[in-house]
């Protein structure tokens, strides 16, 4: 038990009565003493009288021996000094006259006076001398010095409580707040301490202190509700996620399993705490874990698949990892994190049918197959290969997937540099790449296309799935057909050549014979050569034309940057006079865009749309042409719009025909093959052509030419 706790005012008060108390006793026992002094004094004074009054009055008779006046003197001397009893003896110790006998006790004090005549001494008188009074006086000093002392204790204590009181109230406020303060109410402070004493400076140094505790306090409250809500959040956490997660200590006893953790194992989460590691998995699941235990209590991290029993009886797939706590190099217990990978390990199983599936239709099918992933951090290299690639490239897939080097290097060294540039457009520009080049298999030059689609995944990487395909033997038939298209296009540009001459000749002769004898010919006669020098003009027209067609591609130009705006200009120009003829309005952009083309050949190609335009205008109003132009995607669109006779649909493709005609020569003139001239003027650039219409509303040619990117 604690002892009992005494106020300062009431150990103020017990200190000032201790003093009090010890200066009474001090100043009581100096009274007392001096008053001794002062009796003894007194004493010795009337002794010293009895001496003398013995000297004079026992002289006489002691000398003569009269033993009646010595007992006479001797009463009178009792009765007269508060004398109780005095005897005479002589100088041999007889007695020789009595005066009353000793009280056996009194307050009295003994003592003897020698009796001497002229310096001889006769006897020796004994006597006992009263000290009532003395005794009577000291005792009265007792009493009164203690009833003065008991005053004055009871007036110090009286004062002493009331100063002790007064001095130490400021105290008591500061003990006060304290107190209030440890029972929680932040608030209370120390009123009126605005002097300067040191009570003072301690009650504002205390509201300091107070108002610092505050703050921490506030600060420690916040922090622990705070840490309570994570805590609490945490464990929700916890017990939310699907993983078992635990804690077991060097005695492989549990410390926390979250909820997931006790359902497993068929435990009430709230009984599963000290429980030995064995009472959780089981025996058998404890055996087979226990050199993983083991390791984990050796500080070795361990990880491992199991496959688990649920409660629910299927047999679950489980990825374990037992992670050591370890504090200054000791082993408290280990950290475990079980992840339920059943759908993983299905998936996997899945993943694996489905490849075997994808690996026999790639091996059915005559292209190989591949995917190749650019990271987010640079790195790349193929996720897929399939079995046709592997052989188109005499490769083995592993090494492929390992290095890609290793199909880089089927790759022909020519042509490498060009794969790899497609490559890095292709990925700079999140492009499909498009790439024809030849490669080297087992000795033989083999020529391959690559086609590829490019796909942006959410973790910043781009994959590209793409198909490899052999083109040689398509290689071998175009290199043919080129030859053959070349020799067909100089056949046609040496025999339009060679029949213009004969034609020319035909017609000068024809047209000779109708000025020299044309008066002697009848009118068939005239009509036959009139019929001859028509067809022999259709004929050079035909040839002209065909010339024309051919000149696409023997007379084109290389590429360069045309504007369109010029283009239309020049082509309206060499129209301007069956424009004039004819009345018609011609509506172009004041803007229009710049493409790579052949200057001549696109003039041509605006030529005959818009001359097209003007032929087959509508009888009853002047032709309308509106040029307009747009943008999709990497493509131009023009369109040529009139308002003329129209174009049945069923012959939308007809007409981009070579020598295809809609009407007679004698209803509108031409060889039908303007609009196929055009036709291979806008694919040669690119693009494409097509045409829509309405007989009787008019009709709209479209089309399109590649953007240029300066």
């Amino acid at each position: 038990m604690r002892g009992r706790s005494w106020s300062i005012v009431a150990k103020l008060v017990l200190a000032g009565i201790a003093v009090e108390v010890v200066m009474l006793t001090l100043l009581l026992f100096f009274n007392i003493r001096t008053m001794d002094r002062q009796l003894a004094g007194q004493l010795d004074t009337r002794l010293a009288e009895v001496r003398q009054l013995l000297d004079a009055s026992l002289a006489a008779p002691l000398a003569q021996r009269d033993f009646a006046t010595l007992q006479d003197v001797l009463d009178a001397l009792r009765r007269d000094k508060g004398i109780e009893y005095l005897v005479l003896v002589d100088h041999a110790g007889r007695e020789m006259a009595r005066s009353a006998w000793p009280a056996p006790t009194g307050e009295r004090y003994d003592t003897e006076v020698a009796i001497t005549i002229a310096g001889r001494v006769y006897g020796t008188l004994r006597l006992g001398v009263s000290t009532a009074f003395f005794v009577e006086a000291r005792r009265s000093l007792v009493t009164t010095g203690a009833l003065i002392a008991a005053i004055e204790v009871l007036l110090s204590t009286v004062i002493l409580s009331g100063i002790g009181y007064w001095l130490t109230r400021r105290l008591r406020a500061v003990a006060g707040t304290a107190e209030a303060l440890a029972a929680g109410d932040l608030t209370a402070r120390v009123e009126g301490a605005t002097g300067g004493d040191e009570i003072d400076r301690l009650g504002r140094g205390f509201n300091v202190m107070a108002d610092r505790l505050g703050d921490r306090l506030r600060d420690l409250r916040e922090a622990g509700e705070a840490l309570r809500e994570r805590e609490d959040d945490m464990r929700s956490v916890l017990d939310n996620l699907p993983s078992m997660i635990g804690y077991w200590d060097k005695d492989l006893r549990n410390r926390f399993g979250n909820h997931a953790y006790a359902t497993w194992f068929g435990i009430d989460p709230a009984r599963m705490a000290g429980k030995h590691i064995r009472e959780i998995i089981g025996e058998e699941r404890y055996r087979l874990n226990m050199p993983y235990i083991e390791g984990a209590l050796r500080g070795e991290p361990q990880l491992f698949e199991r496959a688990i029993p649920a409660p629910d009886g299927r047999v679950r797939h489980s990825l374990a990892h037992y992670i050591p706590d370890v504090v200054d190099g000791l082993v408290r217990g280990f950290f475990v994190l079980v992840s339920d990978i059943t759908a993983v390990k299905e998936a996997e199983r899945a993943v694996m049918e489905s490849n075997a599936r994808y690996d026999e239709l790639a091996r059915c099918i005559a292209v190989g197959v591949y995917v190749f992933r650019v990271r987010a951090d640079g790195a790349m290299g193929f996720d897929y290969v399939s079995p046709r690639f592997c052989e188109m490239l005499d490769v083995e897939a592993e090494a492929v997937l390992a290095d890609m080097d290793v199909a880089t290097a089927a790759i022909h060294p020519d042509d490498r540099e060009g794969l790899a540039k497609a490559s890095r457009d292709a990925v700079a520009k999140r492009e499909p790449i498009r790439w024809e080049g030849r490669g080297v298999v087992r000795g033989e030059t083999r020529w391959f296309r690559i086609e590829s689609s490019p796909t942006a995944l959410p973790d910043g990487d781009l994959r590209f799935n793409a198909v490899i395909i052999d083109i040689t033997d398509r290689k071998g038939l175009e290199e043919a057909l080129l030859r053959s298209n070349a020799d067909l296009k100089q056949f046609a540009y040496v025999a339009s050549h060679d029949l213009q001459t004969p034609l020319r000749t035909v017609v000068s002769y024809l047209q000779l014979l109708e000025r020299r004898h044309g008066a002697t010919l009848d009118q068939d006669g005239r009509e036959f050569i009139g019929f001859a020098v028509g067809g022999a003009k259709h004929m050079t027209r035909l040839i002209h034309d065909l010339l024309e067609y051919s000149r696409v591609d023997s007379k084109a130009k290389e590429m360069e940057p045309v504007g369109m705006e010029l283009v239309f200009a020049d082509a309206i120009e060499g129209l301007a006079s069956t424009i004039d003829e004819c009345g018609a309005e011609i509506i172009v952009p004041p803007s229009l865009p710049t493409v790579m083309g052949d200057e001549i050949q696109l003039v041509q190609l605006i030529q005959n749309l818009i001359g097209n335009a003007l032929k087959y205008r509508h009888p009853d109003q002047p032709p309308l042409i509106r040029v307009k132009v747009g943008e999709s995607g990497r493509f131009h669109v023009f369109t040529i719009q009139d308002n003329g006779i129209g174009i049945e649909p069923a012959y939308f493709e007809r007409i981009f025909q070579i020598f295809q005609r809609l009407h007679t020569a004698a209803a509108y003139e031409g060889t039908g093959i303007g609009l196929a001239v055009c036709k291979r003027v806008v694919e040669r650039h690119g693009g494409s052509i097509w045409v829509e219409s309405k007989p009787g509303e008019g009709s709209t040619f479209g089309f399109t030419l590649p953007v240029w990117r300066r």
